[in-house]
Parts: structure tokens; sequence; C-alpha cells
């Protein structure tokens, strides 16, 4: 049970920052002046 929650918490910290990635990859192509 804990190794499968652990897991879990491991897939969710994978998800957001590919989410903040593609944010990040977004607002550069929104904005390419930006350093």
């Amino acid at each position: 049970m804990k190794n499968q929650k652990t897991n879990r918490f491991f897939v969710y910290g994978i998800i957001i920052v590919a989410i903040i990635a593609a944010g990040i990859f977004w607002w550069k192509t929104q904005a390419p002046a930006l350093p």
C-alpha cells in the first residue's frame, strides 16, 4: 500500500512538472523576446 501511494505521488509530480514545462514553452512561444 505504501509503495502504491508513493508511486501515485511520483506520477502526480511528473504530471505537474510536465504542465509547468508546457506552460513555460507556451509562454516562450507567445513572448520570444523574454530572456
